[in-house]
């Protein structure tokens, strides 16, 4: 695992798509050529070897492997026959991806933001061993078998199933990154962002400015944003108003705080200028957003017949 994708789901529609779904066999051994594209592409090693060539980097997949290629990724891939492969092709359309490389986030960047903001994002490695997975797996497994494009009702299904599979492989993800994230992951430059970002859930009641973010720190305020952009891809003050949104649909959704209430909450002292921000982050008013979630909450289910 060199690289990881994070896919910024933030309570949004989810347009995950589904377009093919494989299980094959090989006798013998063959190369393929993979280039660019806006979509991602999965492979599982089921039984031989797979040897790439990613950005200039040699790897190895033996069975019990999952590679996923990201968006724009150029790959020369050599398939050692006998092989079982299952492949899959899919894609978040109209979805915030973000593709970050271990050598920007230390893996101890990628913690820190998984625990202060990342809660509602998929994030996906370029290469991992399932071994210790057999869910995800199982699911993998039966994928071909259940997707069919034919089918409305079996492609949904199977796109089901593959957002189940990704969640897993997320969830292990983020377990690795914690593991590898030792004591001394945040040393170095990467320090203040860490120290960054627990500053701003901390005070995140308050309203921040990155200047004064830096100046708790004692670093300057341009030095700070340029590493917070390199270790997380986005402005500190984006991530500022994403951590203020997150904080604020919990709120909406757990208490019966009132829109001012969780405004001030969230670090906002005017609620209408919240409420500006909220919808356009989220698309719909916080009232609304909040009416929306309790409706899903209390829904009647099925009625059984006696």
């Amino acid at each position: 695992m060199r690289r990881l994708a994070i896919i910024d789901l933030n309570q949004r529609r989810l347009d995950l798509c589904l377009s093919r779904a494989t299980q094959a066999s090989w006798e013998t051994s063959f190369s393929h050529h993979h280039s660019g594209g806006n979509d991602c592409n999965l492979h599982y090693v089921v039984t031989g070897r797979i040897d790439l060539v990613r950005d200039g980097e040699q790897t190895v997949a033996e069975a019990g492997d999952l590679i996923i290629s990201f968006p724009g990724d150029v790959i020369d891939y050599h398939f050692t026959g006998p092989l079982t492969l299952i492949h899959c092709h899919f894609s978040f359309a109209n979805t915030p991806l973000l593709i970050l490389g271990e050598e920007l986030t230390e893996w101890g960047a990628g913690v820190d933001a998984a625990g202060h903001g990342f809660a509602s994002h998929v994030i996906l490695p370029d290469h991992m061993a399932l071994h210790e997975e057999p869910e995800s797996v199982k699911l993998l497994e039966e994928l071909p078998r259940l997707f069919s494009p034919c089918m409305p009702s079996e492609a949904i299904l199977a796109t089901a199933t593959l957002l189940r599979m990704l969640s897993l492989v997320s969830r292990a993800t983020f377990q690795q990154l914690a593991q590898r994230a030792a004591p001394g992951a945040g040393t170095g430059r990467h320090a203040h962002v860490h120290a960054a970002l627990r500053h701003i859930s901390e005070h995140l009641d308050e309203p921040l400015a990155v200047h004064e973010i830096a100046s708790a720190l004692g670093i300057d305020t341009d030095y700070l944003g340029r590493l917070f952009k390199q270790a997380l891809g986005v402005s500190l003050g984006t991530w500022i108003m994403r951590a203020r949104m997150a904080k604020a649909r919990q709120l909406l959704a757990e208490s019966t705080c009132s829109i001012k209430e969780v405004a001030n909450a969230v670090g906002y002292v005017d609620a209408l200028y919240f409420a500006r921000v909220f919808r356009r982050e989220m698309g719909t008013p916080p009232t609304l957003w909040r009416t929306r979630q309790r409706n899903a909450m209390y829904a009647p289910g099925p009625r059984r017949h006696q």
